[in-house]
């Protein structure tokens, strides 16, 4: 019973986020850091904490997030309102890496939210006679 008092973890916050962790959780839910060592002597625990690691789930849901942007700006095509949520999530998404094929998804959904935004700018104008100036 000693050994179950000793290895569990009390709440904490995160000293890279200042994020509140509930008791028992190892990592940062927020920024995917180790939690600090409370116990004395724990070298193993300290050189853990020093390496910043990105959790799977955060690589995996950065890449799906990729994705619904992408099928967002295709939609978004036809229909206005999904152009601005893809836009919402490539701005969710300007600060986490993502892997080579995500990563085009994304720069390919930004061209097509720009180009479907200035579609409808355009037929919402009078068409091009009105920017031409025929």
């Amino acid at each position: 019973m000693s050994q179950e008092t000793s290895t569990e973890i009390p709440a904490w916050n995160c000293p890279q986020c200042q994020s509140e962790n509930d008791e028992g959780f190892e990592v940062c839910w927020s920024c995917g850091a180790s939690a600090p060592d409370t116990t004395t002597g724990n070298d193993a625990s300290t050189e853990k904490s020093e390496i910043k690691t990105v959790p799977v789930e955060d690589a995996i849901n950065g890449d799906a997030m990729a994705t619904r942007a992408f099928r967002a700006s295709i939609i978004g095509l036809v229909i206005i309102p999904f152009s601005f949520y893809a836009i919402y999530l490539q701005i969710l998404l300007r600060n986490v890496e993502l892997s080579q094929s995500s990563d085009r998804l994304l720069s390919f959904s930004r061209f097509l939210v720009v180009l479907g935004l200035f579609t409808y700018w355009i037929l919402f104008s009078g068409g091009l006679d009105h920017i031409i100036g025929f």
